[in-house]
């Protein structure tokens, strides 16, 4: 059925392309409106039955928009192979700038293994989270402040201490309870959270929020904070501590890294650690992203007391040289170990029982590796990008698995 959001899709000059699932065209027709309203100039798939010229077209209007806005939702990673993913293929290879507006709420463990690996992907571009009762005009607003249209009125004066920096350096979106942190526009330094926005408390900072500001040196986090996203501090090439106020009765400051006031989960550590890195004993989980871009670790003590490292947690670690993975851990997540380049050796305990997708993607230095008898599943792109003789047990297939080039597989 031809798409129809109320208005003429924009044909000549500047114009940004709209990705979408079929499926979601409603929830998308409200959002493009009120763009479209804003001066947002925009093309979608008007009036366009799916076939050869709807394919034609579609290419040919990426490869001549500013960026594509793709909106994102939980239905299309569902789908072996969607138009949406088609789309962004499409745009990555012409260089096309993609701005993603994710509308549900997504967890990587609750998708087919086949949509993992491009979730994760997503999950590292320009991402605007539309957050819960949000309205179509709010978001539509966040949207133009993230592809630099127009402004919004979500940048406000706050009332903060006079150690804060600029509070108009920070853009908030409102939830239930008060106000979330999207994004630091600042130039950096010693970084005050303010505790609140317009008489209402500033309770969450969202996941990337800070992730690749190389001026932030410090960050203080307030009383207030009771909910952080992955790593809002990930990639911060300079930044040395991150500390939090006593009166947090979620969230502590141990040697500088971000821990759950339990000492529990392990939530973040400034990318400027480095040399060896020893989590304490006590530790439960490692959360996702939480070594994100700490480019000058060389090793990293794991103790027994963790049973779960998530996805992405040592994310393009280059300078990690080695890493024992206790006993105590199931199972590899996804893209754990993704880029960790200077990765020569990682010790596999025989309690490990899934290897999931791209968990060593793109570890090149990394020329061997022991599976251990507890291994029952590896994932295809496992080892993907890497040269790498795997000695295992069994024959690949047993494990569902099927070698990347680069791979030697030796049964021993």
């Amino acid at each position: 059925m031809a798409t129809d959001f109320g208005f003429r899709p924009v044909e000549s000059g500047e114009y940004y392309f709209i990705s979408y699932n079929t499926e979601d065209t409603g929830r998308v027709g409200g959002v493009a409106r009120q763009l479209n309203s804003a001066g947002v100039p925009l093309w979608y798939d008007y009036g366009l039955e799916y076939g050869k010229e709807w394919q034609r077209q579609i290419a040919r209007h990426i490869r001549g928009a500013k960026a594509v806005i793709m909106f994102v939702t939980r239905g299309m990673f569902f789908k072996e192979r969607s138009y949406v993913h088609e789309e962004y293929e499409i745009a990555g290879a012409y260089k096309i700038p993609i701005y993603c507006v994710i509308l549900d709420h997504i967890e990587a463990g609750e998708l087919p293994d086949y949509s993992i690996s491009w979730w994760l992907e997503i999950r590292r571009l320009h991402n605007v989270q539309q957050v819960s009762g949000e309205s179509t005009e709010n978001l539509s607003g966040r949207i133009r402040q993230a592809i630099g249209i127009g402004s919004t009125s979500q940048r406000r004066t706050v009332s903060t201490p006079a150690s804060a920096v600029n509070t108009n350096d920070f853009v908030y979106n409102p939830v239930d309870d008060g106000y979330v942190i999207t994004k630091y526009v600042g130039k950096g330094g010693a970084v005050v959270l303010p505790k609140e926005h317009g008489g209402e408390p500033v309770v969450k900072v969202g996941s990337g929020a800070f992730k690749g500001c190389n001026g932030l040196t410090s960050v203080t986090i307030s009383d207030y904070v009771t909910n952080m996203g992955c790593n809002p501090f990930a990639d911060c090439a300079n930044l040395s501590k991150i500390e939090v106020s006593r009166g947090n009765k979620l969230y502590k400051s141990l040697s500088g890294a971000l821990f759950s006031r339990d000492g529990a989960v392990f939530i973040a550590c400034p990318a400027k650690v480095s040399g060896d890195y020893v989590i304490p004993y006590g530790v439960i989980r490692i959360d996702y992203n939480a070594f994100d871009g700490c480019t000058n670790l060389t090793s990293v003590t794991i103790p027994n007391s963790v049973t779960e490292i998530r996805s992405e947690a040592f994310w393009n670690c280059t300078g990690l040289t080695s890493i024992t993975i206790p006993n105590s851990i199931t199972e590899i997540r996804y893209s754990v170990f993704e880029g960790c380049t200077g990765l020569t050796s990682v010790a596999i305990p025989n309690t490990v029982r899934k290897i999931r997708s791209s968990a060593f993607k793109g570890c090149t230095g990394l020329t061997s590796v022991t599976i251990p008898d507890s291994v029952t599943g590896i994932d295809d792109t496992a080892f993907y990008g890497c040269t790498i003789t795997v000695t295992a047990p069994h024959e690949a297939s047993y494990y569902g698995y099927t070698p990347n080039k680069g791979v030697t597989w030796v049964v021993k």
